[in-house]
């Protein structure tokens, strides 16, 4: 669930929210914005009917329910791009725009991690099929 606050929300406000979504089970990650803050809480997806509630806190503007698995990497919660630094190498700045497919990101990546020095190697063995289980002995 996302907590978006309301423009101009004070501190304490927010504090009370941070409060109630530890005391409901959840882990709030907050992010500050120039205008308002919004919390991501994180936890069971099973109870988050019970988040709902906090529409009602003082300074809370909106409850969003979000549906993706993917929640702490999404615009919703963090609308900055992700890049990892490895020496005076960036990792993941253009990487979205520049590649269409999965296997085109990581052609991309390899030539990244090459460029630093290190070897990388590709192993197609499981291919698309993540539910098959390996016999490792």
């Amino acid at each position: 669930m996302i907590i978006v606050m309301q423009a101009g929300a004070p501190e304490e406000q927010l504090q009370e929210v941070l409060r109630r979504i530890e005391e409901l089970g959840y882990h709030a990650h907050v992010i500050r914005g120039t205008q308002r803050n919004v919390v991501g809480a994180v936890g069971d997806e099973r109870g988050k009917a019970k988040l709902q509630q906090l529409e009602a806190v003082p300074g809370v503007e909106n409850v969003v329910p979000i549906l993706q698995p993917f929640k702490l990497a999404s615009r919703e919660v963090r609308s900055e791009k992700t890049v990892v630094k490895v020496g005076e190498i960036e990792i993941g700045a253009d990487l979205a725009g520049a590649v269409r497919t999965w296997q085109a990101a990581v052609g991309e990546l390899r030539r990244v991690i090459e460029k630093l020095g290190i070897i990388a190697v590709v192993n197609g063995v499981v291919g698309n099929n993540t539910h098959r289980k390996l016999d490792v002995e």
